[in-house]
């Protein structure tokens, strides 16, 4: 570890380009935007995420597993948030060469801390939005394509961001090489990690976007109520972008020196990628919310995502006789309902669908 009394201690953590001087008194810094940042991020995320367990605890009534993830996840992204302007303002804000040496071993400590957390705080927030879509599009007995993406989704963010987690605990043997990499030990290439996490990401937001849209587009309904009911869930491109913007980021990591400059810019969109999906996971409780809260006037109709009395109906065959899952919003409940339609038999069976945020319970 350098000594503070050492006359290299004063030195830039990075030789400056030409014709440029470090300035260690005021620098260029992203500290204005990660703070803008992280004050919006946190107001909407918390203001979702409450008006979630409003809708679940006042007017569902029942609490499940996603709704525990959500909280958690919660948890973590604030812990990151703040991890993240606090070590922003102690120099990962500026350019590299305008950090004294001395103060570069505790920025690596904490950013290697942050990598630590993002694991499994991106864990519990996909896998809450992952099993909440299971839960509304696929029923018990459901074994279709939609059923495939969410569970092969599942699948790969459980095993990407553990495996993030530990590479990132285990970055470096021993771990005093993250602070000072001029000791004997081993390391991963943690930029090119860093650039694997953002494609990883990208790719399951877009998962996470295509499996709801793909399920509403099989619904046999007219496209007006498509949207309607794609728009609750559509939020999910605003994570895709995100996801993209963040990848596009990380990139200049494989070519350029000044680490602390773009590893801020990258932290600047996990943030608002935190942001997108937890408002992802949160809007299917907007509806209700709405309707129960702000439109107090009990004439109003219900919130119907796909249309007054519209009924969607996803063709199914087996080899006994063609099955018809219709999802509808009948007119004297106040949840969704499948049916389902054996040939010409009518109505053999029918089981519930938990889309209670929108309507609420029967």
């Amino acid at each position: 570890m350098l000594s503070d009394s050492s006359p290299s201690a004063e030195l830039p953590a990075l030789s400056p380009p030409p014709n440029v001087t470090s300035n260690f008194t005021d620098p260029p810094s992203l500290m204005p935007w990660i703070i803008a940042v992280l004050v919006v991020t946190m107001i909407l995320m918390f203001a979702v995420v409450g008006i979630r367990v409003f809708t679940r605890v006042k007017l569902v009534k029942e609490w499940r597993l996603e709704d525990y993830l959500a909280i958690a996840a919660l948890v973590g992204v604030s812990v990151w948030n703040i991890l993240f302007a606090f070590t922003a303002n102690l120099g990962l804000s500026r350019h590299q060469w305008d950090v004294r040496l001395k103060d570069l071993p505790r920025l690596l400590l904490l950013t290697n801390i942050l990598e630590t957390i993002y694991g499994p705080t991106m864990f519990a927030l996909k896998l809450s939005v992952l099993l909440q879509l299971k839960r509304i599009f696929c029923s018990s007995y459901q074994r279709d394509s939609v059923w495939w993406i969410l569970m092969t989704l599942i699948a790969s963010v459980t095993i990407y961001y553990w495996a993030c987690f530990f590479s990132f605990v285990f970055q470096c043997w021993p771990r005093a090489k993250i602070e000072n990499p001029g000791i004997d030990g081993v390391c991963i290439d943690i930029l090119s990690a860093t650039l694997a996490a953002g494609i990883i990401n990208l790719v399951t937001d877009v998962g996470m976007l295509v499996a709801p849209m793909f399920a509403i587009w099989r619904l046999q309904m007219p496209i007006k109520r498509k949207f309607g009911v794609a728009a609750v869930f559509g939020v999910g491109l605003f994570a895709c972008i995100t996801g993209l913007l963040g990848v596009i980021w990380r990139w200049p990591l494989l070519k350029s020196s000044d680490f602390t400059w773009i590893i801020s810019k990258v932290g600047l969109w996990a943030m608002a990628e935190y942001c997108a999906i937890i408002l992802v996971g949160s809007m299917p409780s907007i509806p209700l919310f709405y309707k129960s809260i702000i439109r107090k006037d009990s004439k109003a109709p219900s919130y119907n995502p796909s249309g007054d009395g519209g009924r969607g109906t996803i063709s199914r065959k087996n080899k006994k006789a063609n099955t018809f899952l219709s999802s509808a919003l009948g007119p004297d409940t106040n949840a969704a309902y499948v049916t389902i339609d054996e040939g010409s038999q009518g109505a053999k069976n029918s089981e519930r669908i938990s889309l209670d945020e929108f309507n609420g319970p029967k």
